[in-house]
């Protein structure tokens, strides 16, 4: 987990969260440390912190999965094998989505893949709509459905409407060896352009450049709309860093702009169908609860079973 000095109730959501869920013993970046008075400086440990612990962790483990998630605005509501099976499902439907796009040659000369997972964000921010650098226009589109968040997303820039395209630093999953390139890389542009406090600022800038990159080498590349920006890269820097996006929402639900889009479901004994509390808006009322999760066992369920064992025995 990431970068966490102090306590408070949703960070206690958060840990109980991975507890139920029987997720591995989690790991809070930078607890307890002292905020330094140079922001340039506290903002950058923010990255390098996290960085350090994933450089600490066993080299001869480069292909493990690592989890990374803001201390104070996530919970988790997937087991971890049931994230673990939707990452790889979203990630190779991304590449397959990538041999499609670019010719096999520049693909392998490239090493263009999809390794490493962020989770979604229906705006680009910081910079929002006026941003003209490419981490804000030359982002792939997202893979659902045009209309899927109302019949005005082309004639609005309202992001409540938008599909979500952009990346949010806020869920990051996948294997050691291309996070910590990533973290390197963003602790890299921290270093050069300090320009904001906003951490994702940079994971997105280096998404950018690396989505900048792809349009110039696809089948049919793509020409820079007028008025846009070009990544600044110097010499050395590479641009692919395996980044994606989780466009359908499969492991990582961001509740930014899309609070309208989801509601606590209450479901029955089969666990099968479920229905939305009546003072929600979201219609229709019933949905069928996703295979995964009806075949998951129940939080606690090995500990459930021990107690009425021990309770049959005593009767």
């Amino acid at each position: 987990m990431g970068d966490r000095k102090r306590s408070n109730i949703d960070l206690c959501k958060l840990l109980l969260s991975a507890a139920v869920l029987d997720y591995p013993e989690p790991v809070l970046v930078n607890w307890g440390a002292e905020e330094d008075e140079n922001s340039y400086v506290q903002h950058l440990a923010k990255v390098t912190k996290v960085l350090d612990y994933l450089n600490s962790l066993p080299s001869a483990a480069p292909e493990d999965l690592v989890l990374i998630v803001d201390g104070y605005d996530v919970w988790l509501q997937l087991p971890p094998g049931i994230l673990i099976s939707r990452y790889h499902v979203v990630t190779e439907a991304a590449n397959r989505r990538l041999q499609s796009r670019f010719d096999p040659v520049v693909l392998q000369a490239n090493d263009i893949r999809q390794t490493v997972l962020f989770g979604p964000d229906k705006l680009c921010w910081p910079n929002g709509d006026t941003g003209e650098r490419p981490a804000c226009w030359a982002v792939s589109e997202s893979t659902l459905p045009k209309h899927s968040f109302g019949r005005f997303a082309e004639q609005t820039s309202d992001a409540v409407h938008q599909r979500p395209r952009w990346l949010n630093s806020g869920t990051i999953i996948g294997p050691l060896a291309e996070v910590q390139a990533i973290f390197e890389g963003t602790a890299r542009e921290i270093q050069r352009n300090h320009t904001t406090d906003s951490d994702q600022f940079y994971f997105a800038n280096l998404f950018g450049a690396q989505e900048y990159a792809r349009r110039h080498l696809q089948k049919i590349p793509l020409p820079d709309p007028e008025g846009s920006t070009a990544p600044f890269l110097e010499a050395g820097d590479k641009a692919e860093y395996h980044i994606g996006i989780d466009y359908e929402y499969a492991v990582f639900q961001n509740l930014g702009y899309s609070i309208r889009d989801v509601a606590w479901m209450l479901y029955g004994t089969s666990r099968k169908t479920g229905s939305v509390g009546h003072n929600q808006e979201l219609k229709p009322y019933r949905y069928e609860m996703p295979s995964d999760i009806v075949s998951a066992p129940s939080p606690f369920l090995v500990l459930s079973e021990q107690l009425l064992g021990r309770h049959a025995v005593g009767k």
